[in-house]
């Protein structure tokens, strides 16, 4: 390993000691701190290349010239690093614009490069319920560079991945510590305190994460929907508005903006109704009217229909209370006339789909893990179920062919089965 220390051009991390040394991360892992321990290296941990490792200047000059090593040694070692320095550069321009996307990583060094190569079969095997591989690697990765941020944030995915929300919550927090400056960081802790129900402190790191960069209109939507299930609508309202100056470059981030300010107007005046003010929700009627009719109809999907159609119960009552009021009357009607299919014309629930509904199945043979598999079930496509979703007892019921009944969930697309109990 201090042949491999004397031969690199610049100070390596552990990762790339172990590439190019061909070594497993127990010998890199336990060869530094040997090393570092006798005062032959020195560990650095650089803002922007993360944690290396310098040969001192008496251990370098003993290699070259006392040991000596064979050229050939020398060239297969500069080879290899070539080979990552390559992919290095290319890595880092490919993710450099895709901080907040969560299959991408940010690499500061060779070395990290290498890491959250490990770490995306980690989050493979997470996701297929492997667990234990998954672990291994994110032990591998936290022995090869302890202070790599990236490795914390995977460790949360994985616990996530089987419901072990504490875990998640302290590793996010631990990957915020060892990168401080890392909005990104800071926008997905956010976002699984959301779904843990904690949006107040969803809330504080929305706001750290804004002070960071608050540039990128994903960071912004998100931040106004936090506000807006906690009733500031006034504050949710502003985010909101800033999210929308700021130019949309995906179609579907579009759509999700309309179906946010949909939510916004229809949530504010359902809160209003059920607390008996009956005119201010006028008026937040007439701000989802003025909306409906400037907005683009492409900017629509399924989802938000069904969210837009949450706003007939609150306009009922209050054209039931202020019948005099033309502007509720008019909505009424043209939600029902330009926006809503005809399932909704009576009843203000949407019709029948996959959220919500019923279904009958059973676990298909192909395709099945230790931890997961897929429901088949007659008129809808093959629907995901986690191990951890269903008892023990149940999963292998399943695994013998059991007849279950299951709810779909959906989730930017992706279809996973909840709610599952045995068929009567």
């Amino acid at each position: 390993m201090l042949f491999v220390l004397a031969t690199l051009p610049s100070p390596p991390g552990a990762g790339v000691i172990q590439q190019v040394g061909n070594l497993q991360a127990v010998q890199v892992g336990d060869g530094l701190a040997q090393l570092s321990r006798f005062g032959l290296i020195e560990a650095s941990n650089l803002e922007d290349q993360g944690l290396v490792y310098n040969i001192k200047p008496f251990s370098r000059l003993y290699i070259l010239r006392v040991i000596n090593p064979k050229q050939s040694a020398s060239d297969k070692i500069i080879s290899r690093y070539r080979e990552i320095e390559s992919e290095f550069h290319s890595e880092k321009n490919r993710t450099i614009n895709h901080y907040y996307s969560f299959k991408s990583y940010t690499i500061r060094s060779r070395s990290e490069m290498l890491i959250a190569k490990k770490l995306k079969e980690a989050s493979g095997f997470a996701a297929r319920g492997e667990f234990a591989l998954a672990d291994e690697i994110l032990a591998e990765a936290k022995m090869l560079d302890p202070s790599y941020f990236e490795t914390y944030r995977i460790e949360s995915f994985v616990s996530q991945q089987q419901n072990d929300i504490p875990r998640a919550l302290a590793a996010y927090s631990t990957a915020i510590k060892l990168g401080p400056d890392q909005p990104q960081l800071r926008f997905f802790y956010a976002g699984l305190l959301m779904r843990t129900g904690d949006n107040d402190s969803a809330a504080d790191e929305f706001d750290a994460a804004l002070e960071q960069d608050r540039t990128n209109g994903l960071v912004i939507r998100e931040a106004a929907r936090n506000k807006m299930i906690q009733y500031k609508w006034k504050e949710a309202q502003s985010l909101l508005d800033e999210a929308l100056q700021i130019k949309v470059k995906e179609y579907r981030e579009g759509i999700k903006l309309t179906d946010l300010q949909i939510q916004l107007y229809v949530r504010q005046m359902d809160a209003l109704v059920k607390s008996d003010q009956l005119d201010p929700a006028v008026e937040i009627a007439v701000l989802l009217s003025s909306y409906l009719h400037s907005i683009d109809r492409n900017r629509f999907d399924s989802l938000t229909i069904s969210h837009l159609a949450k706003a007939l119960p609150p306009l009922r009552v209050v054209r039931a209370q202020l019948p005099g009021s033309a502007v509720v009357g008019s909505l009424i009607e043209t939600l029902h006339r330009d926006f809503l299919p005809d399932d909704w014309r009576v009843s203000s629930s949407p019709p029948a789909r996959a959220n919500g509904e019923q279904f009958s199945g059973r676990l298909k043979r192909d395709g099945r893990k230790s931890g997961f598999g897929f429901l088949a079930s007659q008129g809808v496509e093959d629907t995901f179920v986690h191990r951890g979703d269903v008892s023990p007892s149940l999963w292998a019921e399943m695994l013998s062919d059991a007849l279950v009944t299951f709810e779909i969930d959906t989730n930017e697309g992706r279809r996973r089965a909840r709610n599952v109990v045995k068929a009567n």
